[in-house]
This record gives C-alpha cells, sequence and structure tokens, in this order.
C-alpha cells in the first residue's frame, strides 16, 4: 500500500496556539504500557511494546487531556529505527495518531503536532509523518500543522516496514 509522506523541520522555541493543551508525554516500557488514567487494548499494548523494542526504549507517547481530565488524543514519536529507511539519524516519524470522534475539529491534533515538531533538540531534525491518501481530515490537519508533501512511500516486508518510492531526497 502507498502513503504519502509529509515532512518538517523541527523548530526550538515556543509553540504556538499550544497553551491551551493539556499535554503529556511518556516513554512506554515493558511494565507500563499505558500512562495514568488511560485504557488501552491488547493490540495497542502489542505496537507500542513492539515501537519499544524497536527503538530501543526511546520512543514516546503524546496525550491531550481534555478538562475533564480524559485522554483525546495521542501521537506516537519514534525515532529513525529500521521500519523508516529514509530517515536520517536524527529524524522522527509521528504517527499513528488518533483523535477522539467527539474531540475531532477542535484543532488538537495540528497543535499536538506543533508541539512535538516545536520540542527538538536539533535544528537538523525531520519530523515525518505517513498518511493514507484518502484521509482527507488527516492530511488537512498535518498541513495545517506546517508539514510539506515530501513524497510516496510504501508499506513492504512481513514486518511493515516503509521506503521511499517517489519524492525528494533528504537533503
Amino acid at each position: 500500500m502507498k502513503y504519502l509522506l509529509y515532512r518538517k523541520k523541527g523548530i526550538k522555541g515556543a509553540c504556538e496556539g499550544c497553551e491551551d493543551l493539556n499535554i503529556i508525554s511518556f516513554r512506554p516500557t515493558p511494565v507500563k504500557l499505558a500512562t495514568v488514567g488511560e485504557s488501552v487494548s491488547i493490540k495497542v499494548r502489542f505496537v507500542r511494546l513492539m515501537f519499544f523494542l524497536l527503538t530501543r526504549g526511546k520512543a514516546y507517547i503524546l496525550c491531550v487531556k481534555n478538562d475533564h481530565n480524559q485522554i483525546v488524543h495521542t501521537s506516537y514519536v519514534i525515532p529513525k529505527c529500521s521500519k523508516f529507511s529514509f530517515m536520517a539519524k536524527e529524524d522522527w516519524e509521528i504517527g499513528p495518531c488518533i483523535t477522539a470522534p467527539e474531540s475531532r475539529g477542535q484543532g488538537i491534533y495540528p497543535k499536538g503536532l506543533n508541539y512535538v515538531t516545536s520540542h527538538t533538540k536539533d535544528q537538523n531534525t525531520y519530523f515525518y509523518m505517513l498518511v493514507a491518501p484518502d484521509n482527507a481530515p488527516s492530511i488537512r490537519g498535518i498541513e495545517k500543522a506546517g508539514f510539506e508533501l515530501f513524497g510516496e512511500a510504501e508499506k513492504y516486508g512481513t514486518f511493515s516496514k516503509y521506503r521511499l518510492v517517489k519524492g525528494k531526497t533528504n537533503e
């Protein structure tokens, strides 16, 4: 399956529009695959464990909570690993991202993406996002957050790796 690949350069500094978000982040471990107050399925726990193993514990999850302290959005933030051959060592992939249906259309998704990209340690860091070409709401949020179309990637292999099939080369 082919995916659109978006990219944005990380910027150190404040996240514009993020001050109204209640954001927490955590690094899953094999014994703690969910954060406080989060209920996740066995499938989600397996995915988190897989990212923990693939990234040697460097992946983290950004969560946005609403006024009632309920998690309404999660974004996985994953460093360069064998799953993403198109990335440089200092780059990160954001996704999957999930916003609760009742919280969609409120700008949470693009603000969360801006939060992640504004908290970089390295000015040469790029953030990537893969999205299905028919996922118009996600594409709008990604573009609203300042990501630009970089190319196309395809999923291949037994362990769902991604490679660049069309587009720019990493600068």
